[in-house]
């Protein structure tokens, strides 16, 4: 067998019309895999018959022993049509921009006019993947994890070890991605943010190792019931969970910095209160001795009725902001 002609196989031109032709499919892909191991070429992969709209679905696995390469190993129509990839090894920029990018980025149309114009993605003509798994990857480069995608169609992402910062704010390539569900985050990460506008996500665990969660890091994660702030977190950004579904937070005792109170975050001191669970009750009186409410600390919460303490002094910007509030009193205190 040719060693090249054999790896590729071009997974996404085999469309097996009997059991008979996916079983001799499937063993071609083995020897493959065999030869490709055999020779030094560390990549795998593996098919998956399961039919939908596109004829197929395919799961692939390719193993890396060197950053920049992922593109030898990915055609142009697997790009398009795989379903599932999980790359193991050495990852950088380069096979980011230059791949996965591509296959992250949804097709679709700009509906109505600026600023109020919506994206409308074509599933269709978009991309075919749904699962990406970098876990077993090792990022080159550390920092921040570069944009990648637009309006994604993922419903399943695992970021590669060696990142310190998920994203930009608002610009990471995941915020109002419809399908989005589970995030996995690597150990080492130390800033969070970038998922606003994921309705669909429900699942995503803080390691130990953050320490910010950045501005409007998970605002309008409708499906997101509770969340978990470990013992390093040291800043909460605003908005940060501005209606999210979170009904109420739980937090480490061994954060130095916030505190929880009822299911809602203080500071440590207890004098300025930092965020409310946007899914709480409809009333809320703000403790006695509270001295500060944070920026965004009631941004888009489902409040009807709210009570201030003359013991606040100062509401920062946007404390209240689309909160849907019917009745708050604001004591003389506040300047």
């Amino acid at each position: 067998l040719n060693r090249t002609l054999t790896w590729h196989a071009h997974l996404s031109c085999f469309q097996p019309s009997s059991s008979t032709a996916l079983r001799t499919g499937t063993i071609i892909l083995q020897v493959a895999r065999f030869l490709a191991q055999r020779d030094g070429n560390f990549a795998a992969l593996k098919i998956n018959s399961v039919s939908n709209k596109r004829n197929m679905e395919f799961e692939k696995t390719v193993i890396l022993d060197k950053a920049g390469t992922l593109s030898k190993f990915i055609s142009y129509s697997e790009r398009r049509k795989l379903h599932s990839l999980k790359v193991v090894g050495a990852l950088n920029a380069e096979d980011i921009r230059e791949v996965l990018d591509e296959m992250c980025t949804s097709e679709g149309n700009y509906i109505g006019d600026p600023p109020d114009d919506e994206f409308v993605v074509d599933e269709e003509s978009s991309p075919n993947l749904r699962v990406l798994d970098l876990s077993e990857c090792r990022y080159e480069g550390g920092g921040t994890f570069p944009t990648m995608g637009l309006y994604t169609l993922l419903q399943y992402f695992a970021f590669p070890k060696g990142i310190e910062d998920t994203g930009d704010d608002m610009e990471s390539g995941f915020e109002c991605s419809s399908m989005l569900h589970t995030v996995i985050l690597p150990d080492g990460v130390k800033e969070v943010g970038g998922f606003n506008g994921c309705e669909e996500l429900v699942e995503i665990t803080l390691p130990d190792s953050v320490e910010v969660i950045k501005d409007f890091a998970f605002s309008y994660c409708r499906k997101l019931r509770q969340l978990f702030i470990p013992h390093n977190i040291r800043y909460i950004g605003a908005g940060a969970f501005a209606q999210a579904g979170i009904k109420e937070f739980v937090m480490s005792p061994d954060n130095q910095y916030f505190t929880i109170i009822d299911g809602v975050i203080f500071s440590k001191d207890l004098k300025t209160l930092v965020a409310f669970p946007p899914a709480y009750r409809s009333h809320y009186d703000i403790p006695y001795g509270t001295e500060i409410i944070g920026a965004g600390a009631f941004d888009d919460c489902n409040l009807d009725t709210v009570t201030i303490p003359p013991t606040v002094t100062k509401l920062c910007s946007e404390a209240f902001q689309c909160s849907g509030l019917r009745e708050i009193y604001i004591p003389d205190t506040v300047k």
